[in-house]
C-alpha cells in the first residue's frame, strides 16, 4: 500500500509498469581545448531535439484537446531558448572545458537553488520545470530512446517521475492510471493526467524493490 498525493481522482486497476526506476549518475569529463567546440555541437544538438521532441508532445496534446493545455509545453519550449539555462550551460563547457551533461547540471542546480529555498509550493515546482527540461536534454545526450508507450492492456504506470511532455505520449490508453515518487498535485504532469482522465497518486516517495513489471 502506497501513500501519496491524490492528483487525479478515480480508481484504476492493472500490471504495474515501472520505468525510470534505474537514474544515471551524471559523468564528469574534463575536454581538451580542441574538444571545446564538438562538445558545445553535441549539446546545440541535444537542445534541437529535445525541442523537436516536446514540439510533437505539443501537437499531439492540441490533436486530443484543442489548444487549451498547450501553454504547459509551451513553458518548456520557452526554457529551452532561456539564455539563463542554455547559453549558460554553453558558456559552462567553454569557460570550464567540461562535458555538456556535467555543465547542464551545475547550471540548472544553481537556476533551482533560490526556488527550492522558498518554502512556496510554486516556487518548488518551478524548479520540477527546469528538472524536467534537464532529464530531456540529458537523454538526448546519452544518445537514450524516448519512452515508449506501455503495452497493450490496462496498465498502471509507475515511474520516478514523468515530464509533461512525457505524459501527453504515456497517458493515454491503455494506460489506466499514474504512480510518481515526485510530484504535486499542482504540478503540470498532475494537471494533465486530471485532462486525460487518468487517476493518479503523485509523491509516493521511493517505490518498493518488489513492485516489478
Amino acid at each position: 500500500r502506497l501513500k501519496g498525493i491524490a492528483a487525479s481522482i478515480g480508481v484504476a486497476v492493472g500490471p504495474a509498469r515501472v520505468i525510470g526506476r534505474e537514474r544515471s549518475e551524471i559523468t564528469y569529463r574534463r575536454i581538451e581545448a580542441a574538444d571545446v567546440s564538438s562538445e558545445l555541437a553535441r549539446f546545440e544538438q541535444a537542445v534541437s531535439k529535445s525541442r523537436a521532441e516536446i514540439e510533437v508532445a505539443k501537437q499531439e496534446l492540441m490533436d486530443r484537446h484543442g489548444s487549451t493545455y498547450a501553454p504547459i509545453l509551451d513553458v518548456y519550449l520557452l526554457m529551452h531558448g532561456d539564455s539563463l539555462l542554455i547559453d549558460a550551460t554553453s558558456e559552462t563547457i567553454r569557460e570550464g572545458r567540461v562535458n555538456a551533461e556535467w555543465a547542464l547540471a551545475q547550471v540548472t542546480e544553481r537556476l533551482k537553488k533560490p526556488l527550492l529555498e522558498d518554502a512556496s509550493s510554486y516556487f518548488q515546482e518551478r524548479a520540477r520545470d527546469i528538472d524536467h527540461v534537464r532529464e530531456h536534454l540529458l537523454r538526448h545526450l546519452r544518445g537514450e530512446q524516448p519512452r515508449e508507450h506501455p503495452a497493450d492492456g490496462p496498465t498502471v504506470l509507475m515511474a520516478h517521475d514523468l515530464t509533461p511532455a512525457d505524459a501527453v505520449h504515456m497517458l493515454a490508453p491503455p494506460t489506466v492510471g499514474l504512480v510518481t515518487e515526485m510530484g504535486a498535485g499542482s504540478s503540470h504532469t498532475a494537471i494533465l493526467a486530471r485532462t486525460f482522465g487518468v487517476p493518479a497518486v503523485v509523491g509516493v516517495g521511493p517505490l518498493p524493490a518488489g513492485i516489478q513489471d
